[in-house]
């Protein structure tokens, strides 16, 4: 009855500050190491009840064993206050009783003489500081020192049961012998550690016993020993408002004292808590008992801020996100920037990916750059309490290969040549020298690749890399001395003027090929003096031939136009082509056009042609039909007997008006509607 008493004292609102038994931040004996904020006063009470059972004794009245109970109340009554962030004093006032209980019926033997008193004052300053190690999570690391010095108890008249020295009277459960003496001072040093909802808290604490000062009536009374203990604590929030708490105590003499003095008990509460209120109940138990003992309290504590910080609203907005690979999602450490500001550049995780930023509103360009992979830029508005989730996915950038061969430009023979990237970092390099070959992997940019051999003239070429292009550089070398000429030009596409990318070949000699610069088109070529046949091929265009003259020291220009290759399904329209009038008689003057078309044949000796004829819509449908057949025929025949190309390779048909190009309604219509085409039908 008289535990629930005590309980049902602490029933009140509750507070999430969280007070400890001494009045500052913490749990219930085992303080935090970071103190509240600055402005931050706490009134705490914390009532206890602590008994035992004694020994039976004779009782003659009765006659018979009785077993007795001794009580020991406590209520402590603690004030704290938060002088800055990182410093909070405090002070407490404790409370005792004592009296003896007989629980045997039918005779109840009470203490006629209670002892209650003031069993001490103290007061305490506590510095800590916290180190925030992960903000997200979040993750804190506090440590901190704890002092404080303690007046003894101010005893009533009467203190009747102190006759002999008795585990009653050591420091067990936080009642020491209740015996004047001069101040006490101890301090405590302080660990915590926070992530997310738990709490762990470790303290180490000696406390230096004052000279005691024992009443006369108080026989084989023993000085108390210094006194160390450990504490250690875990906190687990599971809500707003509630928490459950776990303790374990250890203490032991310095020096000193005797088994009396050593304990070790368990504390487990539970709290209960607002902003403004709290309210903690639990229980100790000395595990070093033989039977046990037990220790029951409760607790609460009201507190508020004196000094209201005046917010300051600063704009700001926030920036989320995760930066991964393309391909594989996996977790990317980059660096994020914001270019033309002075927001600091942070990085994203690089076991997770994540990152997190707080800017001022405004318009950025927010770029993320990664070794080894390709920047990535995204620009964004954004304004005041925004936050948004911005994530990046990079790609890995792509090997530039540039590989090739150099030989000698009279023989083709390969040459051992040292290959080097004037104004770059970039090491110079060997060809093979049995093969004259090499290869290099560069990032995409320009370059000046200059090639050396002994006993020849250095070349020197420059390239345009693109990220991921493979490119063939082939280097011919000059020997000293020796005869040359140069043959330089441009090599495009006669249909619509762009250059190619070409090779270009020096028929009948050793000469090694030369390749046109894929951009420009541009080709050179350092050889003999000599006449060439310079043939020149580039993928989906006709070949062409030229013969160069070229004598010692020429540079000559020779650029060549290539006409498109044919494809399957091409219609080509022979202009030019005339006939008699409604006869299949071919004019004399269409002679030069059908010689073109043979060559065209001639040059590609694989190709099957439709020879199509059609005319306008002057007369019947019939007629033109027969009229269209025959003038396709008349081209087959000529193609036949005066080029001798393959019959299998001519189909003659006649269309008629039945496909015009052509306004039939007009003269100019009608002339482009008479015609003859070729459609490839095979290569």
């Amino acid at each position: 009855m008289r535990i629930l008493l005590i309980f049902m004292v602490g029933i009140v609102p509750v507070f999430a500050q969280h007070i400890s038994f001494w009045g500052n931040n913490g749990m219930i004996r085992v303080q935090n190491a970071k103190p509240k904020d600055m402005g931050w006063l706490s009134f705490a009470l914390h009532p206890e009840w602590h008994y035992l059972n004694r020994d039976s004794v004779w009782v003659p009245q009765i006659p018979g064993y009785v077993t007795d109970h001794q009580h020991f109340p406590k209520a402590g009554f603690s004030i704290s206050y938060s002088i800055i962030d990182y410093l909070e004093t405090r002070a407490r006032l404790d409370m005792f009783g004592k009296w003896y209980e007989q629980v045997d019926d039918p005779v109840h033997r009470g203490d006629p003489y209670p002892v209650i008193g003031i069993q001490g004052v103290e007061w305490g300053l506590k510095g800590g500081y916290p180190f925030v190690i992960n903000p997200e999570t979040p993750s804190e690391f506090s440590m901190g020192l704890d002092s404080y010095i303690r007046f003894g108890p101010s005893l009533w008249k009467y203190f009747r049961n102190a006759r002999e020295r008795d585990s009653i009277f050591t420091d067990t459960f936080g009642f020491p012998p209740y015996v004047p003496h001069d101040p006490d001072i101890g301090y405590r040093l302080l660990l915590s550690y926070r992530l997310g909802p738990l709490g762990t808290h470790l303290n180490w604490e000696q406390l230096f016993t004052g000279r005691d000062k024992p009443a006369p009536y108080i026989q084989g009374y023993t000085d108390r020993p210094t006194i160390n203990f450990i504490r250690g604590g875990v906190e687990l929030l599971g809500g707003p408002v509630f928490a459950l708490l776990f303790e374990v105590t250890h203490q032991f003499p310095f020096e000193g004292g005797d088994d009396a003095d050593e304990a070790t008990y368990i504390t487990p509460a539970i709290r209960l808590s607002t902003p403004d209120f709290s309210f903690t109940v639990g229980f100790d138990y000395d595990v070093t008992k033989e039977e046990g003992e037990w220790n029951f309290f409760g607790g609460f504590s009201v507190g508020g801020d004196l000094v209201k910080k005046k917010k300051v609203h600063i704009p700001i907005a926030k920036i989320t996100g995760r930066v991964s690979d393309a391909e594989s999602d996996e977790a990317v450490m980059a660096n994020i920037l914001f270019p033309g500001t002075e927001i600091e550049a942070t990085k994203s995780n690089p076991g997770s990916g994540y990152y997190k930023i707080s800017v001022p509103p405004g318009t950025y360009r927010m770029k993320v750059e990664a070794k080894g992979y390709r920047w990535q830029e995204k620009g964004l508005v954004l304004k005041d309490g925004d936050e948004i989730i911005l994530d990046f996915a990079l790609h890995k950038k792509v090997a530039t290969r540039l590989s090739g061969k150099v030989f000698d430009a009279e023989d083709g023979k390969p040459l051992s040549a040292s290959i080097s990237f004037p104004g770059t970092k970039k090491n110079p390099i060997q060809t093979n020298p049995q093969t004259g070959l090499y290869k290099v992997v560069l990032k995409a940019g320009t370059y000046r690749i200059k090639v050396e051999a002994p006993d020849y003239k250095f070349k020197e070429k420059i390239v345009t890399l693109k990220e991921g292009q493979e490119l063939i550089l082939d280097f011919d070398l000059i020997k000293i001395g020796k005869p040359i000429a140069i043959l330089t030009g441009k090599v495009t596409s006669k249909e619509k003027g762009e250059p190619l990318e070409a090779v270009v070949n020096f028929v009948g000699t050793k000469i090694p090929q030369v390749k046109t610069d894929p951009t420009t088109g541009i080709y050179k070529a350092t050889v003999p003096p000599g006449t060439y046949s310079v043939k020149v091929d580039a993928t989906a265009h006709k070949s062409q031939s030229l013969p160069v003259v070229l004598t010692q020291g020429d540079t000559k220009i020779v650029n060549f136009e290539l006409e498109p290759a044919v494809k399957v399904g091409q219609r080509i329209v022979l202009k030019g082509i005339y006939f008699a009038f409604n006869s299949a008689a071919i004019k004399p003057t269409s002679y030069p056009v059908l010689d073109e078309a043979a060559k065209i044949l001639k040059e590609n000796p694989t190709v099957v042609v439709e020879i199509g004829g059609h005319t306008d819509s002057i007369g019947s449908d019939a007629y033109n039909l027969k009229l269209s057949n025959m003038r396709a025929n008349s081209v087959r025949t000529y193609l036949i007997s005066t080029h001798q190309i393959d019959p299998s390779r001519l189909i003659a048909r006649g269309y008629g008006e039945a496909m015009p190009i052509a306004d039939n309604r007009t003269r100019s219509g009608r002339e482009l509607n008479r015609r003859i085409e070729f459609k490839i039908l095979k290569k």
